[in-house]
């Protein structure tokens, strides 16, 4: 059996291999701590909202439509569905996404030209773990629910 059929297994695979890929960048960045002029270097976060907007999502809020691969695509943009007023407004994601960016943008570079920061790039490995981890161990649960299940 192919678990790759499955959606949720494909999935949680693209992100083990994803967050092993980010691992090594930042085993890079950290051995490179002290070469002069050396930039640090991360990857690109999976963005949900394209995979959503592959997949097909409905104009009405919460309503998703399957689509078969290679068809005709998404129906629009996603958009945040506010159905209270407490909710969170965009406005206030889009603030603090910017904020990250200038705190990147303003990060310390030595006298050599190198802009690795130590305890930022530790961060980002334990972070990377903790994900890697639980991950994996959301694979294990799911296998084990489809083991009972074809056990039946």
């Amino acid at each position: 059996m192919d678990l790759n059929r499955f959606a949720l297994f494909g999935m949680m695979r693209q992100r083990m291999d994803w967050l092993t890929e980010r691992q090594a960048v930042l085993a890079q960045n950290l051995s490179n701590t002290d070469t002069p002029n050396f930039k640090a270097k991360d990857l690109v976060q999976p963005d949900f909202k394209r995979v959503l907007e592959a997949n097909g999502v409905a104009d009405r809020p919460g309503a998703l439509r399957a689509t078969a691969a290679g068809a005709a695509g998404a129906s629009g943009p996603v958009r945040l569905a506010t159905t209270n007023p407490g909710h969170i407004a965009r406005r206030s994601v889009e603030l603090r996404t910017a904020a990250h960016a200038a705190d990147r943008r303003n990060a310390e570079v030595s006298p050599s030209g190198n802009d690795v920061n130590l305890e930022d790039q530790i961060s980002k490995v334990t972070e990377t773990q903790m994900d890697y981890q639980m991950t994996a161990n959301l694979y294990r649960k799911h296998l084990a629910m489809l083991k009972s299940v074809l056990r039946r």
